[in-house]
């Protein structure tokens, strides 16, 4: 052995890895297993990438979490020799990126995908550890037994990336999805009759809990009108107004997923700007479609792929900079003017800790001056973080942004809005009868049978309904500053009549009390969203901090335009 060249190659290892995770590569063991370093599933396809383009090495991920877990193992490995012409292609086993995004998102898979460990490999497990992982196993097979049944019944058919998500040999005979047979507020039950506490709630979708009383109600009076498909459907007039009223916006266009809204969202930005490029940043989530399933591949060289099936074509106009990093914002001020648009997911699901508001003020300032559309995808903040979505939030108008699960109510509805500039690029914008006006707007195509479903129409009036109700009046953007955890955000409690018994002088209890006259919740509800962690909710005192900008549900005018935004937010531009 080649004392020389197995540190020569760890080295590189260390540096390529340090690169994925944004550490220092020094400060990386080469003998901490990859899941303990912080990695995902999608970043270790990255990693596997760079191997086999730097190496010609193709290996199978599951080995990552197995014989080659850590980066002395891999090391090792590769130092061998070359591979054997029969290897497997990296992308013939890609993991599912579902186990790499949390919740939020409606996250796309690749076939036989295994999944990130969340227990030591087995190979490497003391007796004590096989032995209670065995134990365990035979407890939760004989519990689940119907769950692990009607998946091996239905296998054959039925193709499905959660059947295979966190595959590992050692696991194997419990690696099979929990069959749900009913559900209700935060509970559901499975076909073997357990009962669970539900902390993911539809990967953020239900935000009032399964089968709330008001969307259940407004589906039984939609049902009983029926639910076709062709003439436009009365609400939706009534939702499109209620939409743009509360998160002020100025149109919107509905459809079925999120990936769908953003593939929409970037079509919009070239038809508007004639422009080709784009950018979004690692880290980010943007669910399944081609166009933003890119990787950065280093230096100069184009985006590629970051799966299997999407086509090098499909990412060459995609450039991929670091999140709330300076070195993204001096790219951005050199190229601004050369790209269509901004693709942003404001608080990442896979990084809800970072919260760069000087950042996103600053992106919004480049953006704005290189008419370059900045679109926020508000997925999973839209609707939970503020009315406003993350916009109100950090005080920030982006010119288009996303929108899915919550609206929806549990039902498939996403949408896409924003400024008529864009959005007329659907229809051709504003036209009306009795004159020689009509639509003058450059349009694109876009289409969609169900884009606007009855039955969904009536869940979504339903919840922006209850939102518009139950929602405070007027909250500031500007006090709406992330709390001290890493994942919180934070809404505005109502003080109880009396103290609560658990208060204390500095702090109250999650149901807010006399004892402060203003506090907040602290919620990790982005962190449950987009991980599954449970929800929790403390409640302190706030001294609110005074603010120019107030942001109102019931009026799109009392939140400044983004161009008053930027100014104030940046003077001198």
């Amino acid at each position: 052995m080649d004392r020389d060249r197995r540190a020569a190659i760890t080295a590189s290892l260390q540096r390529m890895t340090g690169d994925l995770l944004r550490a220092a590569p020094e400060s990386l063991s080469p003998h901490t297993p990859f899941i303990d370093m912080g990695a995902d599933s999608a970043m270790l396809i990255q990693l596997l990438s760079r191997i086999e383009a730097r190496y010609g090495h193709r290996i199978k991920i599951r080995d990552l979490f197995d014989e080659l877990s850590c980066l002395a193992a891999l090391a090792a490995h590769l130092d061998q020799g070359p591979p054997p012409a029969h290897a497997v292609p990296t992308s013939a086993v890609v993991q599912t990126l579902a186990d790499s995004a949390p919740t939020v998102a409606t996250t796309p898979a690749a076939p036989t995908a295994p999944a990130a460990p969340t227990a030591p490999p087995h190979a490497t497990a003391s007796a004590q550890q096989a032995h209670h992982l065995q134990a365990l196993i035979g407890r939760y097979t004989r519990r689940t037994a119907q769950s692990r049944a009607l998946t091996q019944q239905h296998r054959a058919e039925l193709a499905d990336s959660r059947g295979v998500a966190g595959f590992r040999q050692a696991i194997k005979e419990i690696t099979y999805p929990i069959v749900g047979a009913r559900y209700r507020a935060a509970r559901l039950w499975d076909v073997d009759d357990n009962e669970y506490v539900d902390i993911a709630m539809g990967f953020g979708v239900h935000l009032f809990g399964h089968s709330p009383a008001f969307v259940h109600q407004a589906l039984l009076a939609q049902m009983e009108t029926g639910f076709g498909i062709g003439p436009q459907p009365v609400l939706a007039g009534q939702l499109a107004r209620l939409f743009v009223k509360l998160t002020g916006t100025e149109r919107v266009a509905f459809c079925q997923s999120g990936s769908e809204a953003v593939m929409t969202a970037l079509r919009l930005a070239r038809t508007a700007t004639r422009r080709e490029k784009i950018a979004l940043f690692r880290g980010s989530f943007h669910g399944h479609f081609d166009g933003v399933l890119a990787q950065s591949a280093g230096g100069d060289a184009p985006s590629a792929p970051i799966t299997l099936g999407v086509s090098a074509g499909a990412v060459r106009d995609v450039v991929v900079l670091d999140y709330g990093e300076p070195s993204a914002l001096d790219y951005l001020r050199a190229h601004a003017g050369e790209l269509a648009a901004v693709l942003v997911e404001p608080i990442q699901s896979r990084r809800p800790d970072l919260q760069p508001r000087a950042f996103l003020h600053e992106l919004r300032a480049i953006t704005a001056a290189a008419g370059t559309a900045l679109i926020f995808d508000e997925i999973i903040t839209g609707f939970r973080l503020h009315l406003g979505g993350a916009q109100a939030f950090f005080g920030v108008r982006a010119d288009l942004a996303t929108y899915g699960k919550v609206p929806g109510g549990g039902l498939p509805l996403a949408a896409v809005a924003g400024s008529r500039r864009f959005m007329d690029g659907i229809d051709g914008g504003q036209w009306q009868y009795g004159d020689a006006s009509g639509p003058e707007a450059d349009r694109t195509f876009f289409a969609g049978t169900f884009n606007k479903p009855p039955l969904s129409l009536a869940a979504a009036l339903a919840v922006l309904g209850h939102l518009e109700q139950k929602a405070p009046r007027s909250r500031s953007s500007s006090t709406h500053a992330p709390a001290s955890s890493s994942t919180s955000s934070t809404a505005t409690c109502r003080p109880r009549a009396r103290p609560h018994r658990s208060c204390t002088a500095d702090r109250c209890s999650a149901s807010c009390c006399a004892a402060t006259s203003s506090c907040s919740i602290t919620t990790s509800s982005i962190a449950a969203s987009t991980s599954g962690r449970a929800a929790a909710a403390s409640c302190r005192p706030r001294t609110p901090r005074p603010t120019s900008r107030t942001w109102s549900p019931r009026s799109t005018t009392a939140w400044p335009s983004w161009a008053t935004l930027v100014s104030t937010q940046n003077p001198g531009r």
